[in-house]
């Protein structure tokens, strides 16, 4: 009886939840959990429970819900052992407790990315409402699509045009010109004949040409015919690289003399010396005959060491014109040079001949390698040397710029180049091409002045050697200075002339009975008379009227188209005298 009544109470119980979950659920809302409560009977997999029979243990078997779980927390039911494996396993009816549901997430709104911008996607729980959360999406990125704005040719470059399909994002991209695709015919060069190498771009026809001169023989000589120092020779030539042959003439040899002259016979004052050289390859002799000695001296005073004081003998071929000298150096007094010492490095062996037969020089000569040496060691106060390269000239340039190291401890040193004055004797090919440079060498006193190799030895003696002597000039008459500093240099032949004037002799005459070279008598007067400081020569406009009469009659006798020998030479003398007076 007793059971019946329980089972009638839980009977009553559970229709009386049933009924208020039901009124619940459609009339009332519980805010705050939003739980809707009711009681009915539901599939068990619709909820999870961990709830065990107390009894045996077994999972129970959810038969009704009388609080429906939330997202976050648990409900309610009623439910069975799932085994009723003993008597005491509850029936139905038994309280059953439900697992939170969890949050159902549902996307509510979705800001979509771009190319550069992330985007957002917000979510919401479709039971509660109260829980939402968002996730950001990476940008898209670019999406470029390619267009060939401008093709590339062998020449020139491409451009090629990238836009974004999603954006319009644009860029432009360089395309490298391509090049050319040449394909080449070619032949090759042979000794007499250019070869060639023609090419044509198979991508837009175009052509170059490349030539190969022509190779040259390959040569291989045979000796036919020795040459002499006077007979030709002859040989035979083959090219080693195409055969062919033909012979050619051997050109003598020429003498080849040493470079001393061997003495035979002394001058005196009455009979010439002689003295020869012996050709080195054959018994050819070449002779060169000394003038007599001057019965008048010129005595040239020297103090130092570095020079040897000695005798100057005056070659005049009048004796009326030797007294006149005598009695202008017994006037006026002897012209005196300071002692000097020449450093010479040089090809030019007539400027050597005649620098070595000054006494009252001291001359070292020397080859260029050993230039600072010899400058080193002889302290000189004229160094005379070969320029015939540009290189050259820059070479010793910089060597005379050049600072030694100072060593620490050590006497301080110093560069014996750039404390010698320099004077250069060129070709005439390297004075023609190199002028300016060289007349601002001597402008700006880097060098005395400059001259030609084995053209005048005379001239280069008083261009290059005069400068540095400081003569001590005592008489008032610029032309006897002029002929006693020319004899003193041997360049005899100007007081010669100045000395026939003086006396009244006759200038055509004593023009042409000379024997020495009178080619260069203009340019010595003239640079005798400029480095003396005579640029107006007062006293020679009786000479300047007396040649003038010389030339008139030399024209008449001679024509007016041509003019040679002593004649021309005679001209020269006229229109340099001529320069100097009307600078005045």
């Amino acid at each position: 009886m007793k059971k019946i009544l329980i089972k009638i109470l839980i009977a009553v119980l559970i229709f009386s939840g049933f009924s208020y979950a039901v009124y619940h659920s459609k009339e009332h809302e519980d805010c705050e959990n939003d739980l809707h409560v009711h009681v009915h009977e539901i599939n068990a997999e619709t909820y999870k429970t961990n709830t065990k029979c107390p009894s045996c243990g077994a999972k129970m078997i959810l038969e009704t819900v009388i609080y429906e779980p939330s997202c976050t927390d648990t409900g309610e039911g009623t439910g069975r052992c799932s085994k009723m494996s003993t008597a005491t396993c509850p029936a139905e009816g038994y309280p059953v407790i439900l697992e939170p549901l969890g949050h159902n997430y549902v996307a509510v709104d979705v800001i979509e990315p771009t190319c550069t911008e992330s985007g957002e996607t917000f979510y919401e729980c479709h039971r509660c409402y109260d829980s939402m959360y968002s996730e950001k999406t990476a940008p898209l990125g670019h999406n470029y699509i390619k267009k060939v704005t401008k093709e590339a040719t062998c020449e020139e470059d491409g451009i090629n045009t990238y836009t974004c399909s999603r954006c319009s994002d644009s860029y432009t991209k360089k395309v490298s010109a391509l090049g050319h695709d040449i394909e080449y015919e070619e032949k090759e060069a042979t000794c007499t004949e250019d070869g060639y190498k023609k090419g044509t771009c198979k991508r837009c026809g175009m052509t170059v040409d490349e030539l190969y001169p022509a190779l040259g023989h390959d040569l291989e000589y045979e000796i036919l015919k020795q040459a002499t120092c006077e007979e030709e020779g002859e040989r035979k030539i083959t090219c080693k690289r195409c055969g062919e042959t033909w012979t050619e003439k051997i050109l003598p040899a020429g003498h080849k003399y040493p470079n001393e002259w061997t003495l035979v016979k002394e001058a005196t004052y009455l009979e010439e010396g002689l003295e020869t050289k012996k050709c080195h390859y054959c018994d050819h002799i070449l002779e060169h005959v000394l003038p007599r000695k001057n019965p008048v001296p010129i005595v040239i005073s020297t103090t130092g060491t570095a020079a040897v004081a000695g005798g100057l003998w005056m070659f005049l071929k009048k004796r009326k014109a030797a007294k006149l000298v005598e009695k202008a150096v017994k006037e006026f007094g002897k012209p005196s040079f300071e002692d000097k010492t020449i450093v010479i490095s040089s090809e030019d062996e007539k400027l050597l001949e005649l620098l070595k037969s000054k006494h009252f020089l001291s001359i070292s000569s020397c080859e260029y390698e050993e230039l600072e040496t010899a400058v080193a060691d002889n302290g000189p106060d004229l160094v005379i040397i070969d320029i015939g390269t540009k290189k050259k000239l820059k070479d010793l340039d910089k060597k005379r710029r050049e600072v030694p190291e100072q060593k620490e401890g050590e006497k301080e040193q110093t560069n014996p180049l750039a404390e010698t004055s320099f004077a250069y004797l060129c070709p005439q090919k390297f004075i023609d091409k190199y002028k300016d440079e060289l007349d601002g060498l001597k402008k700006d006193e880097n060098i005395v002045d400059y001259g030609l190799i084995n053209d005048d030895p005379d001239t280069n003696m008083v261009k290059l050697v005069l400068p540095v002597l400081k003569p001590d000039l005592k008489s008032d008459s610029s032309l006897d200075n002029i002929g006693m500093i020319a004899d003193a240099l041997g360049i005899p032949y100007v007081s010669t002339i100045i000395s026939a004037y003086e006396s009244g002799r006759d200038l055509k005459s004593t023009v042409e009975e000379g024997e020495w070279n009178i080619s260069s008598v203009a340019t010595v007067i003239s640079d005798l008379a400029s480095i003396l400081g005579f640029d107006t020569v007062a006293s020679v406009a009786g000479l300047v009227d007396d040649v003038n009469s010389v030339k008139a009659a030399l024209d008449e006798e001679a024509g007016a188209h041509e003019v040679k020998g002593a004649h021309g030479a005679v001209k020269d003398i006229v229109e340099v005298v001529s320069d100097l007076t009307d600078k005045g």
